[in-house]
């Protein structure tokens, strides 16, 4: 068994989002973040039952618990390809050179088509991060544009130069 690094900020337990939900979400959504299923990039085939069999819980359990994350946008989950996103993955734990993003381009070219991909997508922003753009791609159900190249002498957009600052609520994983 591979054992990986995966941080939790402490300061999940202040996030408007992950305090409002019951501890079960809670204890979900931390496994779902740290179970021998996930990976690095937050997306990971994972199928009811292997939850069901990990944290011993019966259906109604988990089924409120897991309506309450994907409620909160915490989650998100293609039913058909029994694929998970953890949706804010890569802002707490992102890719941070060229290694790492083969690795998990090479994580991703394993993984089935879904729609998903296109959150994990938006997220990726570094000159280093095209093998998984293309992995991601290749898995993407849909038509995704080629990302923008711009020239130093080009202006940018408004959107292009703002920084995207978190709101408390989107804090959390």
């Amino acid at each position: 068994m591979t054992m990986r690094y995966q941080r939790i900020y402490s300061q999940i337990w202040y996030d408007e989002k992950f305090s409002a939900l019951s501890d079960d979400a809670k204890l979900l959504f931390i496994y779902l973040l740290t179970s021998p299923h996930s990976n690095s990039v937050g997306l990971y085939v994972i199928r009811m039952a292997y939850i069901y069999a990990d944290l011993n819980w019966n259906q109604k359990r988990l089924n409120d618990a897991f309506k309450s994350l994907l409620k909160s946008n915490l989650i998100l989950y293609d039913d058909k390809a029994s694929l998970l996103c953890v949706v804010n993955q890569l802002k707490h734990n992102p890719i941070e050179n060229i290694n790492q993003a083969k690795a998990a381009s090479n994580i991703v070219s394993q993984l089935p088509k879904s729609s998903l991909y296109s959150v994990i997508l938006k997220q990726l922003n570094k000159p280093f991060h095209e093998p998984l753009r293309k992995a991601l791609q290749e898995r993407f159900t849909e038509q995704i544009p080629e990302p923008e190249t711009k020239t130093k002498t080009e202006t940018k957009t408004k959107t292009e130069t703002e920084e995207i600052v978190p709101h408390d609520e989107d804090r959390a994983r």
